[in-house]
């Protein structure tokens, strides 16, 4: 993998060893393949789930249909089949997740996607049960015909029919959940709309130039807002909506072409919209991931990844880089002599750790495959008298026993997972674990753990339940 900005990366070093104390990261992966490249695999989508990060995608071998594919990359588990039927297109997968912590719902999650099972595409929803199974499709309620470019974000969905804007939301609670009026935001003229907690923006042709426009949601009358214009300039396409993790704040990111050159734009709601320091002749297909991470006296940090196609060598690859605006620092992360393509960021949290992928499609035996990267940031370090008083480390530094003290209202729903300097879990301590309730003590024998001795270096005990999320360094000597 190579830089191509030597001085932009040192300021990106520095500027993550300013916040080493408080969140470890890890590289990202070599990229491995996760399809076949005998048949057509395309447009990923992923959802994180109580049973680890889940991937679905489009399959096809010929025109005259495709299929949806199921796969768990957190244990990469084999393809299964999830919607499959000769001479019928299942298409465009979107996903409203209903899992919480610390139990979560039967329901984990909905599956949406466009399917001509009817002879024209039409939107269609199965619910997916902890068990493995999905209950049967059923259809949205819509009257229109050929609806496409379907999104959804939280429980809002929006889609484009006849060149129109609809959206709709899942409402209710785990026990009645049910579907809004459509609303219809936008008429004529308009396409690939995306939607976030409280904002739709979309492509709208005007003087045969797409422009962006934006629509609010008004929570003081309870309606959507007149659509407005956002950007006129040029020709603006590939737009997407970046969500930070567990926050109502958002930003926009597309594509323009103007005066020979596409440019990158990113538009942050209640701010203005700035243009990245980067021009190239061709489209780039642009995609973004936001998320926070805590630091000190816990505040906050977003946290960025941009990734986007790229024409080196006259062939395009798949370039990752940490901010929006330092595009200078990318690096080729596909690095492949085939065309890589429509690349695309997911997020997964799991054991106070978030899990970034990078997924994209490779032109391979005349087919398109899929390819994944992967890349870890441990969160929370925490060291004040709040953490220190909730879980207690003695002695640290250690070289034989480690004495866990943690004092706690919520015992028989809290964990410890201890984890290595490169995220493996070493140990996972559970409330049968624990020797007695209220303050809890536990005895870790670094000599005696499965008959090995722990490796001295740096650790990461993280203390999680409904109540409480900490994450404390220790010195293992």
């Amino acid at each position: 993998m190579k830089t191509t900005n030597t001085k932009s990366f040192l300021l990106l070093a520095i500027f993550m060893l300013s916040i080493h104390t408080y969140a470890q990261e890890g590289e990202w992966g070599d990229p491995i393949s996760i399809t076949d490249n005998e048949s057509f695999n395309k447009n990923a989508n992923t959802v994180s789930t109580v049973y680890g990060l889940m991937m679905f995608w489009e399959k096809s071998s010929d025109e005259n249909s495709t299929a949806i594919y199921m796969r768990n990359l957190t244990n990469m588990g084999s393809p299964i089949a999830v919607l499959e039927q000769e001479n019928v297109h299942y298409r465009n997968v979107q996903i409203i997740k209903l899992s919480t912590y610390p139990n979560p719902p039967d329901t984990l999650f909905y599956l949406f996607y466009e399917s001509d099972i009817e002879g024209s595409f039409n939107i269609y929803y199965q619910k997916y049960s902890q068990d493995g199974s999905f209950s049967p499709p059923e259809n949205l309620g819509i009257s229109y015909s050929d609806c496409h470019h379907m999104r959804i974000s939280e429980k809002n969905i929006v889609w484009e029919e006849a060149n129109s804007i609809f959206f709709c939301e899942l409402l209710g609670n785990t026990n009645n959940y049910y579907f809004s009026e459509i609303l219809s935001i936008d008429e004529g003229d308009c396409k690939n709309p995306v939607v976030g907690f409280q904002e739709i923006a979309y492509e709208k042709i005007i003087n045969e130039q797409s422009h962006i426009y934006t629509c609010s949601y008004d929570y003081q009358n309870g309606e959507w807002q007149t659509p407005e214009e956002l950007y006129t300039i040029g020709n603006n396409t590939h737009l997407s909506i970046i969500t930070e993790m567990e926050s109502m704040d958002h930003s926009l990111l597309w594509e323009s072409y103007q005066d020979g050159e596409w440019r990158m734009y990113n538009h942050y709601y209640y701010w203005q919209t700035d243009s990245a320091n980067f021009q190239e002749p061709t489209s780039f297909n642009p995609h973004a991931l936001s998320f926070p991470i805590l630091l000190k006296n816990t505040q906050n940090f977003d946290y960025a990844y941009t990734t986007y196609e790229f024409n080196d060598n006259n062939n395009k690859d798949i370039y990752v880089t940490e901010f929006l605006s330092s595009l200078s620092s990318a690096f080729n992360i596909s690095n492949s002599p085939e065309e890589d393509k429509h690349p695309q960021l997911f997020l997964d949290y799991r054991d106070y750790r978030h899990y970034s992928y990078l997924i994209w499609e490779s032109v391979r035996n005349n087919h398109l495959q899929l390819f994944m990267s992967e890349i870890y940031i441990i969160m929370n370090l925490e060291e004040n008298e709040a953490s220190n008083e909730l879980l207690e480390l003695s002695p640290n530094p250690c070289s034989e026993n480690l004495q866990i003290n943690l004092s706690t209202n919520n015992v028989k729903d809290s964990k410890l997972i201890i984890y290595g300097l490169q995220g493996q879990i070493v140990k996972t301590i559970t409330p049968q674990d624990f020797q007695k309730q209220g303050t809890v003590s536990y005895n870790w024998d670094l000599k005696n753990e499965k008959g090995n001795r722990v490796s001295p270096g740096i650790y990461f005990i993280s203390l999680l339940n409904k109540d409480q999320s900490i994450t404390k360094k220790i010195v293992l000597q």
